[in-house]
């Protein structure tokens, strides 16, 4: 009997160990079986606000797991992205960044909390965007070439709003001052939709921001867009020339990626990727992209990668080009 009882104590022991020894996803079941969260590093109400939503409910119904969507804004977007990169590499925080934080900040030379490629790891691409050069209905320019020259006749009284320090729409401003000698003043908002407040309200004479958060306000009729950034024309705004076609020498535009923290486990990450097309796919989210000036862009983890290290590259030449610094 005492040999009985010591096998069995033995057993359980041995078993105790086992388990003990397993990692905490193997003990608390397959992944997700806890509510997830997704940060939006901007403020509600905003475009990427109203994607992480749309995402989170997608993500939601998918996975059977609340998603809760968090703005944690500030920094151009660098407190809630350090946020993510500091997070448990698990796949229950992930995030809805933009080119402005993880493509143009890293090429301003700054310091920053976190390395965008070492301390992340890209989930996929949401879409394609621009970034809008936007004035009020009454303003005395109908494309760029009349807004350069009427920039330059009164210099210092042209006022810029952005989506932030560092920003896309900051860096374009910018880049438009160095090349075109516009000598505007950048007014950083959190996020372009208080900034267009600001220009309805007749504080500001510019905004430069995504097309996705420009669209809504065009729609009210107060507003005109004189230029848009990018390769091509947004589809938000198709009678819209661009920089490159109104002779300045600027090309990148913007998008929507997802992340997770840098370490978290590829067969997760496959399953967010795969989930994220689905989601992209949709013929009703696809026609809401359009919407909002975006271009659906699904595809792999390493497609997007490409996109994202050519972005950083093309920003780096254009800052250095420009002469931009960002005080």
């Amino acid at each position: 009997m005492r040999t009985l009882i010591t096998r069995c104590f033995m057993t359980v022991a041995t078993i105790a160990m086992t388990v003990a020894a397993l990692p905490t996803s193997a003990q608390s079941g397959p992944w997700p079986n806890k509510p997830m969260r997704l940060i939006v590093p901007f403020a509600a109400g905003g475009s990427a606000d109203l994607m992480g939503r749309y995402i989170g409910k997608h993500f939601s119904e998918a996975f059977g797991q609340p998603v809760v969507v968090e703005n944690r804004l500030g920094a151009g977007g660098m407190l809630g992205s350090d946020v993510v990169a500091k997070a448990a590499a698990d796949g229950y925080t992930l995030l809805l960044a933009i080119a402005a934080t993880h493509a143009i900040q890293p090429a301003l030379g700054q310091p920053m909390p976190y390395d965008v490629v070492r301390d992340f790891a890209p989930i996929g691409q949401v879409a394609f965007g621009a970034m809008a050069l936007t004035v009020p209905i009454g303003f005395p320019a109908n494309n760029l070439r009349e807004f350069i020259d009427y920039a330059r006749a009164n210099p210092g009284k042209i006022n810029y709003g952005t989506g932030g320090l560092a920003s896309g729409g900051h860096l374009v401003g910018e880049a438009l001052n160095a090349l075109s000698k516009t000598g505007m003043t950048h007014i950083p908002y959190k996020g372009g939709s208080p900034a267009f407040n600001d220009m309805l309200g007749g504080q500001l004479q510019v905004v430069l921001t995504d097309t996705s958060t420009t669209a809504g306000f065009v729609q009210m009729g107060k507003v005109k867009v004189l230029a848009v950034s990018g390769p091509k024309r947004s589809p938000a705004f198709p009678t819209v020339p661009t920089l490159l076609e109104q002779g300045v020498q600027f090309e990148p535009g913007s998008w929507f990626a997802m992340f997770a923290p840098a370490g978290t486990p590829p067969a997760i990450l496959a399953r967010l990727n795969a989930e994220l097309n689905n989601f992209i796919n949709q013929k009703e989210m696809n026609a809401r992209m359009v919407t909002m000036g975006l271009t659906p862009a699904p595809g792999d983890v390493a497609s997007f990668q490409r996109v994202q290290q050519a972005d950083i590259a093309a920003w780096t030449r254009i800052v250095k080009s420009a002469g931009i610094k960002v005080e």
